[in-house]
């Protein structure tokens, strides 16, 4: 399937922010927005059951100035076996000045021989925000399937004022040496990131990483870096899906207590 789901998000003179155009084309599906008074809610679905061979996928958003969304997915994001061929799918994010966008999917699940590309690029203007976050499981754990996939392609970046302040770009092929750093102690780490631009909380940050820090044990990895002028990238590997989830929520929460769209509730439609 070819599908596209391309949004623009605008604040109406009431303050309301709301999708002001839309184009989606199956498989995604757009399920209601809704304002809960300081963001507005939208779901990027997935109609089928996931993603499958010949799979072309778009996304192309824009959070207009001034306008506040939480982008998000109702289920897991499923990469299925794929005997021949590849999947793809190109995620074009742009947030103007005096925008917030928070894009937080579900986790991303590649199962057994899947070929799989991902390119994202985030263009943002001088005083917008955001929060992104990124998972990736090592397959269907519970299945017995732990690094099975064929290929994984994954490239993402992040401008800031048309300068580019994170780009990371990696190719993970069972038969190499590129899963050394998933598969240490003969586990299988569970990967999160989560990229936040914001202009109003440098003093902050010491306390945030002092803390990140202290979550690493012999299960859970976690750390803190300051990317660029007020952008800072926050990394947690765990050895467990429920892990990973807990200690995103509870990054979420902490930030939280700065950041006033991250107080608000990331339920699932």
């Amino acid at each position: 399937m070819r599908g596209a789901f391309t949004i623009t998000c605008r604040r109406r003179d009431d303050g309301i922010t709301a999708i002001a155009t839309q184009a989606v084309s199956s498989p995604w599906h757009l399920s209601k927005p809704y304002w809960d008074g300081q963001v507005l809610l939208v779901q990027a679905a997935n109609a089928t059951a996931g993603v499958f061979a010949g799979d072309e996928l778009t996304l192309d958003v824009t959070v207009a100035r001034d306008a506040s969304v939480l982008l998000t997915s109702p289920s897991a994001h499923r990469i299925y076996t794929m005997p021949q061929g590849e999947a793809s799918q190109h995620q074009c994010i742009r947030v103007e000045a005096g925008a917030w966008l928070e894009w937080m999917p579900e986790l991303f699940i590649p199962q057994r021989d899947c070929r799989y590309r991902q390119k994202t690029v985030i263009d943002l203007a001088d005083t917008a925000g955001l929060y992104f976050v990124e998972t990736m499981a090592p397959g269907r754990v519970g299945g017995g399937e732990q690094f099975a996939f064929r290929r994984l392609d994954w490239d993402t970046r992040i401008r800031r004022r048309e300068r580019l302040v994170w780009s990371e770009r990696f190719t993970l092929e069972p038969d190499g040496d590129s899963l050394r750093d998933l598969t240490r102690n003969d586990a299988a780490w569970y990967v999160g990131n989560a990229l936040l631009v914001r202009h109003d909380i440098e003093a902050h940050f010491r306390t945030w990483q002092h803390e990140v820090n202290e979550w690493s044990r012999a299960d859970v990895l976690a750390g803190a870096t300051r990317l660029d002028d007020h952008v800072y990238l926050f990394r947690v590997m765990a050895c467990g899906s429920e892990l990973l989830r807990e200690h995103l929520r509870r990054l979420r929460d902490m930030l939280a207590g700065s950041i006033a769209p991250l107080r608000q509730s990331a339920r699932k439609l």
